[in-house]
């Protein structure tokens, strides 16, 4: 049965969070930047500040100021109230889902009525815009929207829901962490050092570019509904941790070899998809500067990127990202004998697999025989010279 004050005591902790981080993307200061994507209303670029990192460098000073005072045991998170946390964190999560479904049926104004790329042909918030909006509300049934959502940006001032959302799970998760080191019986193993020490270097190197998220697909196509909203609240920083919390009572410990191999496979992946998202940022911000200053950025047709990382594979950072989950989840299935903590990778692997597919279906739609000169030039879809 679950522990009352536990529950209670996670309903207090995750309204604190959400109005702690709510403060702090409006008063930590950080540089203002214009993004890719426009106003449907004004065409301008929208702007943000970038102060994910110094928010997170907040948090970890809070959680290391409480942890030596012990005016809180923070490693209780990891030993006693974890369920009790999840279970509330949905709560939360799924009130707030509602709270835009709802927001999005009041408001018509809101109607997939979002923003728009540079140079898009879209009419915005025009009348037009708004009567094909209404049509597709009409059309499409409840449970689309509950899911997908109705607003593509939603904002106040220079607050952006998604990036806050983005914030609140890199938090969440990186506490976590934090509370499943602390909470580790009998001195920390080298499997639990490295499984947490590279899930902290993933959530750092997350926030630590948040200008790059600015130019990525999901932030101006992807709506906010259930998908994003349950997704960054809950499945984020509770599914990610699941390798570090298998290593809490474990005493078993991985030879030094296998430290390394994860270690080498997390900065291999890192170095694929950090950098091939960097080149796509900088291609997008300046097509004629050298990418690192010695990669030249060729395209075909001056409209595919296929130099550099790009020239590896069709998307050749998605084989990044499954290689750093497999280096985090190395070392705890090792120690726990179990393979449990490798459903991370494997979320990865199921997750971008289908969506290598449908982007090629998208790309060759979006650039016709452009795309199919990219093909046969970069035949492979996402591990170079594998597949």
């Amino acid at each position: 049965m679950m522990d009352a004050a536990a529950l209670t005591g996670s309903f207090a902790f995750v309204a604190l969070l959400y109005v702690t981080l709510l403060a702090l993307s409006v008063i930590v200061p950080g540089p203002i930047v214009a993004g890719h994507v426009l106003d449907a209303s004004t065409r301008t670029p929208l702007r943000y500040r970038l102060n994910a990192l110094r928010i997170v460098a907040v948090v970890w000073l809070v959680v290391a100021v409480v942890h030596r005072s012990g005016l809180l045991d923070v490693g209780l998170v990891a030993r006693h109230s974890y369920g009790a946390l999840l279970l509330v964190s949905n709560v939360y999560g799924l009130a707030v889902v509602a709270a835009f479904y709802l927001r999005g049926r009041v408001l018509p104004s809101t109607r997939d009525l979002g923003y728009v790329a540079p140079n898009s042909t879209s009419t915005g918030n025009t009348a037009q815009g708004q009567h094909r909006a209404e049509l597709q509300h009409k059309e499409l049934p409840w449970y689309y929207h509950l899911y997908v959502g109705y607003e593509f940006n939603p904002r106040a001032g220079l607050l952006d829901v998604k990036m806050w959302l983005y914030l609140y799970g890199a938090v969440l998760l990186q506490l976590i962490v934090l509370s499943c080191v602390l909470a580790t019986r009998g001195g920390l193993t080298r499997a639990m050092a490295t499984t947490a020490g590279l899930m902290s270097l993933f959530v750092l190197d997350y926030v630590a570019h948040e200008e790059v998220h600015l130019f990525t697909y999901d932030l101006f196509a992807e709506k906010i509904g259930f998908k994003l909203l349950w997704g960054c609240l809950v499945f984020y920083p509770f599914f990610y941790a699941l390798p570090v919390l298998a290593l809490v009572d474990v005493q078993a410990d991985v030879p030094v070899p296998v430290v390394l191999l994860a270690i080498a496979l997390f900065l291999g992946g890192w170095a694929l998809s950090r950098g091939a998202n960097n080149q796509k940022y900088a291609f997008k911000r300046d097509r004629d500067r050298l990418f690192m200053g010695v990669i030249p950025q060729r395209t075909i047709d001056g409209r595919v990127l296929c130099s550099g990382w790009w020239g590896l594979a069709r998307h050749v950072n998605y084989a990044g990202e499954i290689a750093m989950a497999t280096g985090i989840a190395l070392p705890a299935a090792w120690a726990t004998a179990s393979l449990w903590p490798l459903l991370y990778p494997l979320y990865y692997v199921g997750l971008l697999l289908p969506r290598e597919r449908e982007d090629d279906r998208i790309c060759e739609k979006k650039y016709g025989e452009t795309w199919r000169k990219y093909r046969k030039m970069v035949p492979f879809r996402i591990v170079p010279f594998v597949y």
